[in-house]
Protein backbone atom coordinates (compact mmCIF):
# COMPACT_ATOMS: atom_id res chain seq x y z
CA UNK A 1 0.00 0.00 0.00
CA UNK A 2 1.15 3.21 -1.04
CA UNK A 3 1.90 6.09 1.66
CA UNK A 4 -0.61 8.73 2.51
CA UNK A 5 0.86 11.70 1.55
CA UNK A 6 -0.60 14.98 4.00
CA UNK A 7 -0.12 18.56 3.11
CA UNK A 8 0.63 20.41 6.25
CA UNK A 9 -0.31 24.27 6.48
CA UNK A 10 1.08 26.69 9.29
CA UNK A 11 3.91 24.30 8.94
CA UNK A 12 6.53 26.83 9.96
CA UNK A 13 4.05 28.23 13.13
CA UNK A 14 4.26 26.69 16.95
CA UNK A 15 1.72 23.91 16.07
CA UNK A 16 2.87 23.07 12.60
CA UNK A 17 6.18 22.38 13.31
CA UNK A 18 5.13 20.09 16.65
CA UNK A 19 2.54 18.19 13.88
CA UNK A 20 5.45 17.84 11.32
CA UNK A 21 8.01 16.95 14.43
CA UNK A 22 5.12 14.21 15.86
CA UNK A 23 4.48 12.79 12.08
CA UNK A 24 7.93 12.98 10.91
CA UNK A 25 8.72 9.08 10.45
CA UNK A 26 5.51 7.35 11.58
CA UNK A 27 4.59 4.71 8.59
CA UNK A 28 2.51 5.05 5.88
CA UNK A 29 3.03 8.85 6.02
CA UNK A 30 4.81 10.80 3.45
CA UNK A 31 5.01 14.57 4.64
CA UNK A 32 4.71 17.84 2.51
CA UNK A 33 5.29 20.86 4.54
CA UNK A 34 3.42 24.10 2.66
CA UNK A 35 5.17 27.15 3.57
CA UNK A 36 4.55 31.16 1.67
CA UNK A 37 8.31 32.15 2.78
CA UNK A 38 11.42 30.69 0.64
CA UNK A 39 13.44 31.09 3.34
CA UNK A 40 11.82 29.11 5.66
CA UNK A 41 10.99 26.28 3.25
CA UNK A 42 14.94 26.31 3.18
CA UNK A 43 15.15 25.50 6.98
CA UNK A 44 12.94 23.02 6.64
CA UNK A 45 14.38 21.04 4.23
CA UNK A 46 17.64 21.05 5.91
CA UNK A 47 15.50 19.43 8.89
CA UNK A 48 14.31 16.36 6.21
CA UNK A 49 10.72 17.72 5.34
CA UNK A 50 9.18 18.37 1.97
CA UNK A 51 8.93 21.61 1.53
CA UNK A 52 6.54 23.39 -0.61
CA UNK A 53 6.34 27.28 -1.50
CA UNK A 54 2.52 28.47 -1.74
CA UNK A 55 -0.45 30.59 -0.49
CA UNK A 56 -3.62 29.14 1.17
CA UNK A 57 -5.34 32.74 -0.54
CA UNK A 58 -3.78 31.74 -3.70
CA UNK A 59 -5.32 28.73 -5.12
CA UNK A 60 -3.48 28.18 -8.06
CA UNK A 61 -0.25 27.93 -5.80
CA UNK A 62 -1.56 25.16 -4.06
CA UNK A 63 -0.14 22.08 -4.86
CA UNK A 64 -1.86 19.13 -6.16
CA UNK A 65 -1.89 15.34 -5.26
CA UNK A 66 -2.39 15.61 -1.59
CA UNK A 67 -4.03 12.44 0.33
CA UNK A 68 -4.79 14.82 3.39
CA UNK A 69 -4.47 18.21 4.24
CA UNK A 70 -3.69 19.29 8.28
CA UNK A 71 -4.09 23.22 8.83
CA UNK A 72 -2.15 23.67 11.59
CA UNK A 73 -3.14 27.21 14.06
CA UNK A 74 -2.90 28.29 17.24
CA UNK A 75 -4.82 31.20 18.62
CA UNK A 76 -3.76 33.20 21.41
CA UNK A 77 -4.15 36.25 23.38
CA UNK A 78 -2.15 39.56 22.01
CA UNK A 79 0.74 40.26 24.51
CA UNK A 80 -0.10 41.69 27.94
CA UNK A 81 2.19 45.11 26.83
CA UNK A 82 0.15 45.61 24.04
CA UNK A 83 -2.28 48.69 23.28
CA UNK A 84 -5.17 46.29 23.06
CA UNK A 85 -4.31 44.22 25.93
CA UNK A 86 -4.87 47.37 28.29
CA UNK A 87 -7.78 48.04 26.68
CA UNK A 88 -9.56 45.08 27.32
CA UNK A 89 -8.18 44.82 30.59
CA UNK A 90 -9.24 48.21 31.68
CA UNK A 91 -12.96 47.63 30.42
CA UNK A 92 -13.22 44.34 31.87
CA UNK A 93 -12.45 47.00 35.32
CA UNK A 94 -14.90 49.65 34.29
CA UNK A 95 -11.61 52.36 33.37
CA UNK A 96 -11.23 54.24 30.04
CA UNK A 97 -7.71 53.90 29.10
Amino acid sequence: MADSLVLVTGATGIVGTAVLADLKGKPGIKLRALVRNPDKAATLVKEGYEAVLGDLEEPDTLPQGSTAWMSCSCLRPPPRSSPRWARTLSRRQGMQV
